[in-house]
């Protein structure tokens, strides 16, 4: 296991104290202020003067910064063998990001986070966050969210991967990016596709 993981969990003091606080009940996974650091870690996507995206390759510590995140929602759940490798595959993947300067997908675009839908509790009663694999209904429920694979995440869950990644963690699906290099990517297979439908219709 990888020290960062085994460090994870803290060794007392102020930090535990930080990360007790804002759990939901004694079963749910870090939550509150020690959360709400986390994400304040994070890169925010670059803008010109002119309101144009820029690249921003997030720093290594935003990385780890998600790895120990998943790694205390690893230490504090009851798991199953399948979520678990689930959960040790992503922590390895953000540590592999954080240590070899390879270039991954890029953050989801800031609109798309600022505007995940929010489902109502009616439509929780049956489903659990991917990630922490918590029940999402409960007598305080953190809010449940939808991507357009349709796998589900408390908000608090998967907004750290989206802030680095532009994909589903459980599925990869590309969600949209403010980045130019992707938008540009985006368009040129938007344009390989209109070109392969003329042909089509041209010469059958």
């Amino acid at each position: 296991m990888p020290s960062y993981l085994a460090n994870s969990r803290g060794s007392g003091g102020d930090d535990d104290d930080d990360s007790e606080a804002g759990r939901g009940g004694s079963s749910g996974g870090p939550r509150g202020r020690w959360v709400s650091q986390v994400i304040d870690d994070f890169m925010d996507v670059g803008r010109s003067a002119q309101g144009t995206p820029v690249p921003v390759q997030p720093a290594p510590e935003s990385y780890l910064n998600v790895a120990r995140l998943f790694g205390e929602y690893m230490a504090d759940g009851v798991h199953g063998a399948a979520h678990r490798q689930f959960l040790e595959d992503l922590i390895l993947r953000l540590h592999e990001e954080a240590t070899s300067g390879a270039v991954g997908p890029p953050p989801a675009s800031r609109e798309f986070i600022r505007t995940l839908p929010v489902l109502p509790a009616e439509q929780c009663r049956e489903v659990t966050c991917v990630i922490c694999n918590e029940p999402a209904a409960g007598a305080a429920p953190d809010p449940v969210t939808r991507l357009p694979c349709a796998h589900h995440f408390h908000r608090e869950c998967v907004k750290p991967w989206l802030e680095l990644h532009n994909t589903c963690p459980m599925c990869r699906r590309e969600v949209p990016s403010d980045d130019p290099r992707w938008l540009e990517r985006k368009r040129d297979e938007e344009r390989r596709a209109t070109q392969e439908v003329r042909d089509v219709m041209l010469f059958g």
